[in-house]
């Protein structure tokens, strides 16, 4: 892996770690902010989370990295961006689905309904499952038609277009179901916030690569 793809990839995931998930946190418990952060911190959950978070970023510098080394970049090289792009852009469809949910039956926050809740996970975990494979597929066939490189571009459009939208209706979403009585925030609103911004993150990281490695090969060229 090239330096300056690790580099970048590293700064991604400390603007993730230091700013984003403290303001995603925000979001959820405003009254409880600087507790829930602290407990957020010490969660070997979250460190899981940005640690996956970095592979994927990763992952998505394959052919980027390939390209600028201007060697020849096979389709079976390409397995490995697809399926990290397929799971990306599953979990945004996942969250803009629970982001409607929680619109929709958004209710009173109480004991009892922590059973409700792992029966929720169990079947939103199903759903990003089935859709993470039927995204595989979909970004699998698209590199038949299409080079590398023009594969690398459209898939990070279609994350970050994709996690856009996805912020577009979660924050509304969020707003509105802060003023039910629900917890005090929307739970999975504050799910689908979270992811959109860190896949935005992660689709971001390739496509600033490739802008610093043009821009050194032009300043080469000057000389």
């Amino acid at each position: 892996m090239d330096r300056t793809a690790l580099v970048i990839s590293s700064l991604f995931l400390m603007l993730l770690i230091v700013i984003l998930m403290p303001l995603a946190t925000f979001l959820l418990m405003p009254t409880y902010f600087f507790e829930a952060v602290m407990r957020m911190y010490k969660d070997v959950g979250i460190w899981i989370f940005f640690a996956v978070v970095f592979i994927c970023q990763l992952s998505l510098m394959f052919v980027p990295v390939k390209l600028k080394k201007e060697k020849p970049v096979p389709r079976s090289y390409l397995w490995v961006p697809v399926v990290v792009s397929g799971l990306l852009f599953a979990i945004i469809i996942t969250g803009a689905l629970i982001t409607l949910h929680e619109l929709v039956y958004a209710t009173k926050w109480v004991e009892d309904s922590k059973q409700d809740l792992f029966f929720m996970l169990e079947y939103f975990c199903l759903l990003l499952l089935l859709l993470w494979v039927v995204w595989t597929i979909v970004f699998w066939k698209m590199t038949a038609n299409t080079s590398a490189k023009q594969f690398s571009v459209t898939s990070k459009k279609w994350l970050l277009h994709g996690s856009i939208l996805n912020f577009l209706i979660a924050v509304p979403v969020h707003v509105y179901v802060r003023h039910k009585e629900y917890c005090c925030a929307g739970m999975w609103t504050f799910f689908s916030i979270t992811m959109g911004i860190s896949v935005m993150l992660i689709a971001f990281g390739p496509g600033v690569y490739v802008l610093y490695c043009n821009r050194v090969k032009a300043k080469k060229g000057q000389l």
